[in-house]
């Protein structure tokens, strides 16, 4: 976070008539605004990571590979469901982190082969990253 100071110097009457100086110390801070959004895959479909604009892309948690038997199935009994990835949130993140949007076809050349033979899809939960001026007054009596 940074911070820069704006110090204006005021002249106050006080209740009882009595003249006074205040100093109005304006603090303007960078502050930094995250939306989360979650996206999904299936194993060789484009899926989209985007950010509006002035926004940028930070992947917070991959999982590649199957934790739930339904999800993009392609055997009716899809049984295999504890396996994933261990290297999946290093693979993707320099790829994505700092961009603006970015295309993600999940596969095994990108994240490796957690579990031979079985379909497996990609969840990504990610950051849009924005910065934006929030401006703080205290008023300081001297």
């Amino acid at each position: 976070m940074s911070m820069r100071a704006l110090i204006l110097l005021t002249i106050v009457i006080d209740r009882n008539g009595r003249l006074t100086f205040a100093r109005k110390c304006v603090y303007e801070l960078l502050c930094f605004i995250e939306n989360t959004f979650a996206s999904h895959g299936c194993n060789g479909n484009i899926t989209w990571l985007q950010c509006a604009a002035n926004n940028v892309i930070r992947i917070k948690d991959v999982m590649y590979g199957r934790l739930n038997s339904t999800v993009c199935s392609s055997m009716p009994n899809e049984t295999t469901t504890q396996c994933k990835s261990q290297t999946a949130l290093q693979a993707l993140s320099p790829l994505c982190n700092g961009k603006k949007s970015c295309v993600l076809i999940p596969s095994t050349s990108l994240f490796g082969d957690p579990c031979p033979d079985v379909t497996k899809y990609v969840d990504v939960d990610y950051t849009c990253l924005g910065k934006r001026s929030c401006r703080m007054c205290i008023l300081c009596v001297i």
